[in-house]
């Protein structure tokens, strides 16, 4: 199943929010959005999505600047633990065996 894709007005319709708020956001938080050549319009996720109804309620629910959301989205965002070499060789190895008995 394909994902399903947003128009930028689409967007602000459902998030109920002004275009050039949502031009705003995308240049304050980069990953908001996806576009395939500078020709193309830009497309959303619903992930980008929900990103953008969370920054809505931080900025005009929560009033915190754009400061502050990108501080609370850090805070909230999920922790990645070191891996250390050994354990990126083991799986590096694995996935060369069955790579192999794949062939």
């Amino acid at each position: 199943m394909t994902p399903k894709l947003y128009k930028a007005g689409e967007v602000c319709d459902l998030v109920q929010v002004q275009p050039y708020v949502l031009r705003s956001w995308e240049k304050e938080f980069p990953g908001i959005g996806i576009q395939h050549s500078p020709e193309s319009p830009r497309l959303y996720r619903q992930s980008d999505l929900e990103h953008v109804q969370r920054i809505k309620q931080l900025v005009f629910g929560e009033g915190l600047t754009v400061a502050g959301v990108r501080r609370r989205l850090d805070e909230t965002r999920p922790t990645v633990s070191a891996v250390s070499a050994s354990e990126a060789a083991e799986v590096l190895d694995t996935l060369g065996r069955d790579a192999r008995s794949r062939i």
